[in-house]
């Protein structure tokens, strides 16, 4: 859940910077344009893909098998003679954190899902059509041919819902029971929850399943193309909804929800957020009222030498804390916290200046710390400069004849002086995005957290947002609000409920 906070100012600027995703090797990918809808992009998995931009998940259709097979967050990575002046054949990647994929058969069923599972035999047989779009929505026809001569249109419309993939599905008249194969999770793979709604007397079955079967892969090695196969034998827990006979064309929607209001690893302190409320719901069950800085330090021990995790301090000690504060950090790890004294009306407008967008892309900031942390010994002089604008952004917030916009310029700085700590900090993704801001009317800004992924946080004139969102329109925007509060027990009923 995403945590109602902000970050202080000295989380803002001298928050640690981690490893970015990993960059593109050589050849380096083209990726497209923000706002087209779709392209037809061979994969590794499907020569035949239609790939569709979802916000920042990447949709893949599989126009042989009618079959979703790769889903992920992040970007398509494009090669090719068009693209890298390369003269091996164009092949695209997908570039970030796979979510689900689907096995290499046609997804309709005409019996119940039984103890194997099959990719040939006597299954609907599929033909691809082609593509509608609306201006905002793409959807996907083709007719399914059922082994008893019936026909049946299908169209299939990829969307972002709030927890997760929508997939609404437009089936003409069938006189009798499909079975959907929604989702199919192998051993070893995240495994998501999947609802479906819009038919009466659908449902959505699970079982799991053996899987045996191989796929064929194609790759790049230097200048030629290789054709490979790769060979599964796992168990999957398979999602299967059941489609009834119906009349008239009828209207099916299957989310696959991908857990969590907003992603982890991301920059927002969900991890630390988690740790304190943990520690305080446990103290709480044992009756025990926990003070806050407790709290911040209980979590920094499990986070740091529990969990043996390369992260910072500032994250536990806001979530404990809430609201603005200022932050000293002592050689003995100890920590000094001030509250930052702002009336109601300079909070509002701190607010009403501030954007924040999700990238699209996810990192360990643990595995990326240790790398960062080594460079320190180097970056003296940077690290003094981050927290000299710590001291200047106080002065600004004390004084109210300084205008609130020189706050977004202290942030452009402290971002210039970030990126330079390591070259891990920021991606060609990341300097896109960041420059399209700007460009579109904001003053300065950050990625948030780490580095490397995660959310960017824009502080702009509110006059220009609309620009800014209208640019960065590919991109989740979250909303969000100040919390003066921190940590706290909602609800206690230590006899339970009655």
């Amino acid at each position: 859940m995403f945590p109602k906070r902000v970050n202080s100012l000295a989380a803002i600027f001298l928050a640690f910077t981690f490893q970015a995703l990993g960059q593109a090797k050589k050849p380096k990918p083209t990726h497209d344009p923000p706002g087209q809808l779709f392209r037809h992009a061979p994969m590794p998995k499907a020569t035949r893909s239609i790939v569709i931009p979802l916000g920042d998940i990447q949709f893949a259709f599989d126009t042989e098998n009618l079959r979703a097979h790769t889903v992920w967050r992040g970007k398509l990575d494009l090669y090719g003679p068009q693209y890298i002046n390369a003269k091996h054949p164009f092949i695209s990647r997908p570039n970030g954190k796979l979510l689900w994929g689907n096995p290499p058969t046609i997804p309709w069923r005409t019996k119940p899902p039984g103890a194997r599972f099959s990719i040939g035999g006597d299954l609907p047989k599929g033909r691809f059509i082609g593509t509608t779009t609306n201006g905002k929505y793409v959807t996907l026809r083709y007719t399914l041919k059922l082994p008893t001569g019936e026909t049946v249109g299908v169209g299939l419309k990829p969307s972002l819902a709030r927890r997760g993939l929508q997939r609404t599905l437009s089936i003409a008249p069938c006189s009798r029971p499909l079975w959907f194969l929604a989702n199919s999770f192998p051993d070893g793979t995240v495994k998501y929850d999947v609802t479906a709604g819009g038919i009466g007397g659908s449902a959505v079955q699970v079982t799991s399943i053996p899987l045996s079967y191989t796929e064929p892969i194609i790759t790049e090695a230097g200048t030629e193309t290789v054709y490979d196969t790769h060979a599964v034998e796992t168990v999957a827990e398979q999602h299967w909804v059941l489609v009834p006979p119906h009349e008239g064309e009828a209207t099916l929607t299957i989310t696959t929800h991908h857990d969590g209001d907003l992603p982890a690893r991301s920059g927002i302190g969900s991890s630390s957020s988690f740790t304190v409320g943990l520690i305080n719901v446990i103290n709480a069950l044992k009756g025990q009222q926990t003070s806050k800085e407790d709290l911040a330090k209980r979590a920094i021990f499990i986070e740091q030498e529990v969990l043996k995790e390369n992260v910072g301090s500032q994250d536990q000690i806001l979530a404990a804390f809430g609201g603005f504060n200022r932050i000293d950090f002592n050689p003995d790890d100890s920590f000094n916290i001030a509250p930052v004294i702002i009336n109601k009306e300079l909070t509002n407008q701190l607010q009403d200046h501030m954007l924040i967008f999700f990238t699209g892309l996810s990192r360990f900031s643990s595995d990326i710390a240790k790398d960062k942390i080594e460079n320190f010994k180097n970056h003296y002089k940077e690290l003094t400069q981050i927290k000299e604008i710590v001291d200047e952004a106080m002065s600004i917030l004390q004084s109210p004849s300084v205008p609130i916009e020189s706050l977004g310029k202290l942030l452009h700085e402290s971002w210039k002086l970030k990126r330079s700590l390591s070259v891990k900090v920021s991606t060609p993704y990341i300097d896109e995005i960041y420059e399209a801001g700007i460009k579109s009317g904001a003053i300065g800004g950050k990625i948030l957290g780490a580095g490397g992924g995660g959310f960017i946080l824009f502080f702009a004139k509110p006059e220009n947002h609309k620009n800014i969102l209208s640019q960065l329109k590919d991109l989740v925007h979250v909303s969000f609000r100040f919390d003066n509060i921190g940590s706290k027990i909602v609800v206690y009923e230590p006899n339970g409920f009655k």
